[in-house]
């Protein structure tokens, strides 16, 4: 059974991170939030949210959609912890539309290419879980405003 998702594992986490880097998101309160947090995340991606796009691929269009609108419209989240001026704010809005431009290259060319769909949907779900964290750390309002001066 582990084995069998290694490979969108990979895609997923690759997704993720490269995205969420540049992007910010929610952040726990503790590290062992922030582990427990990650590992609910990860395992709700695979065990559920992989199967259920499998079956209903249609719906993964909405997905990218909502990655897409999230990146553009609200990232870089500035998280307290980061504390980031204007000028640095810029430049992560610039990565994160970049970064982003490039998965969406990359999906359309691993379907063009005829890449197993599981790979696939588990890219746009690593897109879609970081969308989704900076949704919520700007629901609950976990974000400072450039810090002037700096």
């Amino acid at each position: 059974v582990i084995l069998r998702m290694i490979l969108p594992s990979l895609f997923f986490l690759g997704f993720f991170f490269a995205l969420r880097g540049r992007t910010g998101g929610y952040h726990a309160s503790t590290e062992t939030g922030c582990l427990i947090g990650t590992m609910v995340i990860y395992l709700a991606v695979m065990e559920l949210f992989l199967p259920f796009f499998m079956r209903h691929g249609e719906a993964v269009i909405a997905c990218v959609a909502f990655s897409v609108f999230s990146v553009i419209a609200f990232a870089p989240v500035n998280h307290p912890n980061l504390g980031f001026d204007r000028e640095e704010l810029a430049q992560y809005k610039k990565r994160s539309r970049i970064v982003l431009s490039g998965e969406i290259a990359v999906i359309a060319a691993l379907t063009f290419l005829g890449v197993r769909h599981e790979y696939v949907i588990s890219s746009i779900l690593g897109m879609s879980v970081c969308a989704f964290l900076i949704c919520l750390a700007k629901a609950v309002k976990q974000e400072v405003r450039e810090i002037e001066g700096r």
